[in-house]
């Protein structure tokens, strides 16, 4: 029997995966589903897209029935802290989604959750951990390291060697040189060079990249 797909968020990253899955043929994520529903507290019980928003998260995290989940909530903090949430439940199965204009060299391993959107390219040896987000156009050059709930918006080029801690954003149109490296919950304004090692919780911009006051 065939599982349900939930949606985590109805926002704009959760409606073009629904329409992706729905009208594009591509093998979008290696595991067989019956409905799609999204799953958002502010819209429980509208339709968006056509796609009924069937709970809110709490509801959610208590059913039953063996189900698949993507979590498309695009902020990596809020994107954690739900998915610390959904990860209590024994029934749920986080498959990766990865659109079929994707490429995908070899050696490239990854664990669940993760979302990777229309035109990355992802070199060789590269270690992708949880529930990352790698938007249009991005790409991942040989031997990155990524753990886990990074954001990667639109355009973003990282160079090999560059390594990611857990729950960085990279804003669109930002590059890392090799080697970079980011710790934790590192926000990266949009236009912005990463170079060198920078330290956990602050937010960089500019090129050079260069810490800011919040």
């Amino acid at each position: 029997m065939m599982r349900d797909l939930y949606i985590v968020g109805s926002g704009g990253l959760g409606r073009g995966l629904v329409d992706a899955l729905i009208h594009d043929n591509g093998d979008h994520i290696n595991e067989e589903f019956n409905n799609i529903f999204f799953v958002d507290d502010n819209t429980t019980g509208e339709y968006i897209n056509g796609i009924k928003v069937r709970y809110n998260i709490e509801d959610l995290i208590n059913i039953t029935s063996k189900c698949l989940v993507i979590n498309a909530l695009g902020e990596p903090q809020i994107r954690e802290k739900i998915q610390k949430k959904l990860n209590t439940n024994p029934h749920f199965e986080f498959p990766n989604y990865i659109d079929s204009d994707v490429k995908l060299y070899n050696n490239v391993q990854l664990g669940k959750g993760n979302i990777i959107t229309r035109g990355a390219v992802l070199s060789t040896n590269i270690n992708i951990g949880d529930f990352n987000l790698i938007h249009f156009n991005s790409t991942i050059g040989h031997d990155v390291i990524m753990n886990d709930y990074n954001c990667i918006y639109p355009l973003v080029s990282l160079s090999g060697y560059t390594k990611l801690g857990n729950c960085n954003m990279i804003g669109m149109c930002s590059s890392s040189l090799p080697q970079s490296v980011l710790n934790d919950y590192v926000r990266v304004g949009a236009n912005s060079l990463i170079l060198g090692e920078y330290a956990s919780n602050i937010t960089i911009v500019g090129t050079p990249a260069e810490r800011i006051d919040r």
